[in-house]
């Protein structure tokens, strides 16, 4: 989907994959478009499963999610000029643009400061 979007790269920070997806995943990666971030942070801290923290417990919050935010936007803010943030399971599809980039290129433009 993010290649129909004129995405340059996905960066994927994995916890753990099956072997299939796995190995499509690494095809995407040989050629260019997703970079694979090992990030095996269970075995380190315990991450808390929930949302609220005061019930799930854990030594960092929802399986380590801000750090792995704050990871993402310093792995990318020498060579990208805009980052999108989102999980797997989301994705931001502009209705009045044909892609991304077009986008935020019209929001640049009414939030030059941003």
């Amino acid at each position: 989907m993010y290649r129909l979007l004129d995405v340059d790269r996905v960066v994927i920070y994995n916890t753990s994959c099956g072997p299939e997806l796995d190995r499509l995943l690494q095809s995407y990666s040989q050629e260019g478009f997703v970079e694979m971030v090992p990030w095996p942070i269970h075995r380190y801290l315990t991450p808390s499963k929930g949302w609220l923290f005061s019930q799930s417990g854990g030594d960092v919050h929802y399986f380590g999610q801000m750090t792995t935010l704050n990871e993402c936007i310093y792995r990318s803010m020498e060579r990208s000029h805009y980052v999108l943030l989102d999980d797997i399971d989301e994705i931001i599809m502009p209705y009045k643009h044909n892609n991304l980039m077009s986008l935020m290129d019209m929001l640049q433009k009414q939030q030059p400061n941003t």
